[in-house]
């Protein structure tokens, strides 16, 4: 069963674009290993991860997520089995946008912060679909 997980988290130092560039290529290998697809969000020391894979990988995944000590506060927005995936081109597809662009992404103009962001997509999940079409739109102009 192919399940997704989103899931954010605040950087626990800041990040140099070699750090993040590799970690991503970490991650590529990794998720290429065990079948995993998805995105990497970072902006303003806040990670956002959207992981697909199967449910026993991602059950595997996650502890290992959490324990890392590069970052804290893992909070997990969406949880559920799924009929396809949504990024199965991308084994990590990485953008790094902006607060008002991540507002733009949600469909929430004037959201002031990334905190302020993720407080209310947790508030309201039926904004994630959403929020995904349009980064995955975004990642596809690119």
């Amino acid at each position: 069963m192919i399940s997704r997980i989103v899931y954010s988290s605040a950087a626990t130092e800041p990040w140099s674009a070699n750090e993040l560039e590799q970690l991503l290529t970490e991650l590529r290998e990794k998720n290429r290993k065990q079948d995993i697809t998805g995105v990497l969000i970072f902006a303003d020391g806040v990670f956002m991860q959207v992981l697909e894979g199967d449910r026993s990988v991602l059950d595997t995944l996650m502890p290992k997520i959490r324990d890392d000590s590069r970052h804290h506060k893992v909070t997990v927005f969406h949880d559920a089995a799924i009929d396809e995936r949504s990024f199965k081109k991308w084994r990590m597809a990485y953008a790094s946008p902006s607060a008002e662009e991540l507002s733009m992404w949600a469909e929430l103009e004037g959201t002031g912060s990334i905190d302020d962001l993720l407080a209310h997509l947790q508030a309201n999940p039926q904004l994630l679909p959403g929020f995904l079409v349009n980064i995955i739109s975004t990642l596809a102009a690119k």
